[in-house]
This record gives C-alpha cells, structure tokens and sequence, in this order.
C-alpha cells in the first residue's frame, strides 16, 4: 500500500463530510497527517537511509529527521499534527470543514514536494 492512498481516504473524507458530518471532518486532517508522515519516512529511508521504527517514538522521530530533507516537510508536519490533535482530542471545538481542509491542502503540498524533490 502506498502512503499517498491516506491522502486520498482524506480527500474523500473531507468531501463526505459535508454530508456526513464532524466526525469525517475530524478523520480527513488525522489521515493527511498520517498520509504525509508515512511518506515523509519513505523519503528518509530511501534518501537518507534512516530506518524508522514502527512504535510509538515513530511521529516524533519523522518529525526530528524531516528537517534533514527540507525545513518545509519539519514545519508541515508540526502545523498537521495540530490539526490532528484538535481534530482527535479536542472534542469540544468545532472542527469543520475549513479546518479540515486546510489539514488537507498541506497534505497534499507535503507530497506534491515530496514527489517534486525526490523524483
């Protein structure tokens, strides 16, 4: 499976949530998180060779090492994680659409750089 197939589970979410309601919303920004992470440590293995673990220390390690690449994938990573984390633990905040597609229009330009860069 490739990375990028959460950006597109994030697009669709992002669209049906508008139909479907917060919850959608709320998923979208979490899978370009994920979707941008995820293909950010395919860089850094492939680039650098860095090799990441699958545990818990794997976000913050991507976020650590994504400078390495470019300052650009660092800085995006931290403004996706906020969104990620208001989208999943702040559950009194309205999370809506707008806030949802900002999460994943940097998605989208975290691996339109990703693919410019490296390919």
């Amino acid at each position: 499976m490739q990375a990028a197939a959460f950006l597109s589970l994030s697009e669709w979410l992002l669209e049906e949530g508008s139909r479907k309601g917060e919850a959608s919303l709320r998923t979208a920004a979490n899978r370009a998180y994920l979707a941008s992470a995820l293909s950010i440590s395919e860089a850094l293995h492939s680039r650098l060779g860095i090799d990441i673990p699958r545990t818990a220390r794997f976000y913050r390690i991507i976020e650590d090492h994504s400078v390495e690449l470019d300052a650009f994938f660092k800085y995006s990573l931290i403004s996706l994680r906020d969104f990620r984390n208001r989208a999943d633990y702040d559950l009194i905040f309205n999370f809506d659409r707008n806030e949802a597609e900002r999460a994943v229009n940097l998605a989208r330009e975290v691996i339109a750089h990703l693919s410019e860069k490296f390919h």
